[in-house]
């Protein structure tokens, strides 16, 4: 099965090479401007199709599927950001998944088309805000890699507060629902707590962006940090490295997961295209189970992601591809690989 998605991965980067039409950055569209009392903006607008092959400890196939993927991320602003509404809305049927099952490959097709996160905020004053509803998590300057997935949601509450060029955001509620990734059936969550995050982020010296958070979730205590180094002025073979490590504290024997990560973009790559590369290390240990992102295997991973993201200006968006390997040093028959397409608006 390896060597199948690896002969897929080659065709597809011959494939790649082919295309000659110019792609910019990916536009973004706003309804409005700063004088008119209400602006609309797409702040992330995708459609997707994804081959996933995974494997267990055991070498088992769990995964041999094509999936596809829709994603709408819309902010409509009143008076000037005074108040705010925030709408996502995408594929997948769980908290840390956003891709349907297409019904080519392994595993039975599935439709789940939901609106993930609905959320509105007030803006009494510049450096100062307060939301409430259905909400990103936030990572400060790390990731899902030692957090939440990206895909997920936490119902409940939040403050946000610009302290000495930082940014201080509490965020308290409800974390759950995991199969459940429509908005209007965990409103009622909203009186439910089980979840509290503190996360102060600050740029250091214009050379790094790190933060220090307190975590609360399913009673247990958390404490994460992260710190990611802009190494452009060092090295021309980085951009940046990333570090993240968060570590349970209200037990005698402490869970841990430490992540580590290289970025390199390279310019004018497949006829003037841009493409960004990015190797990792992760260790999880056994007993951290939170939902982390859904690329996290138990143990010790290496990832490799790399992504062409201009690929091809299609319309008003732009046509992307990428190849993401996760390989467990653990349990080596354990992989996940991906090889997709996503038109980003």
């Amino acid at each position: 099965m390896k060597s199948n998605f690896w002969l897929a991965s080659l065709s597809f980067a011959i494939l790649a090479t082919s295309f000659s039409a110019y792609a910019d950055n990916s536009p973004m569209i706003e309804i409005g401007d700063s004088d008119s009392p209400v602006v609309i903006k797409l702040n992330d607008g995708r459609l997707g199709v994804r081959y996933r092959m995974q494997t267990d400890a055991d070498g088992n196939t769990k995964f041999d599927t094509v999936q596809d993927l829709a994603v709408m991320d819309v902010t409509v602003s009143f008076f000037h950001d005074f108040v705010r509404l925030d709408f996502q809305g995408s594929t997948g049927a769980s908290f840390d998944g956003s891709w349907n099952n297409s019904g080519i490959g392994k595993g039975d097709a599935g439709f789940a088309l939901n609106l993930r996160r609905l959320s509105m905020t007030l803006n009494p004053t510049k450096g100062l805000g307060f939301s409430l509803g259905s909400m990103a998590p936030v990572y400060g300057a790390g990731s899902e890699n030692s957090y939440l997935d990206s895909d997920g949601y936490i119902t409940g509450y939040r403050a946000r507060v610009t302290i000495d060029k930082g940014d201080l955001v509490v965020t308290g509620g409800f974390l759950g629902d995991l199969k459940d990734p429509n908005v209007f059936n965990r409103l009622d969550s909203l009186n439910d707590f089980n979840y509290l995050q503190a996360v102060f982020t600050q740029a250091i010296a214009g050379i790094a962006k790190a933060s220090i958070e307190f975590d609360h979730m399913s009673e247990q205590n958390y404490v994460r940090g992260a710190v990611k180094f802009d190494v452009t002025k060092w090295t021309h073979f980085l951009d940046s490295v990333t570090l993240e490590d968060m570590v349970r504290v209200s037990v005698e024997d402490p869970a841990n997961i430490l992540a580590a990560k290289l970025t390199k973009k390279f310019k004018n790559v497949f006829a003037g295209r841009d493409l960004v590369a990015d190797i990792g290390y992760l260790y999880r240990s056994s007993d951290m189970k939170l939902p982390l992102g859904d690329h996290v295997f138990m143990g010790q991973q290496m990832r490799v992601t790399v992504t062409v993201p201009n690929l091809v200006k299609v319309g008003p968006g732009n046509l992307g591809a990428f190849v993401d390997v996760v390989e467990s040093l653990t349990d080596w028959e354990q992989v996940r690989a991906e090889l997709g397409l996503v038109l980003k608006f």
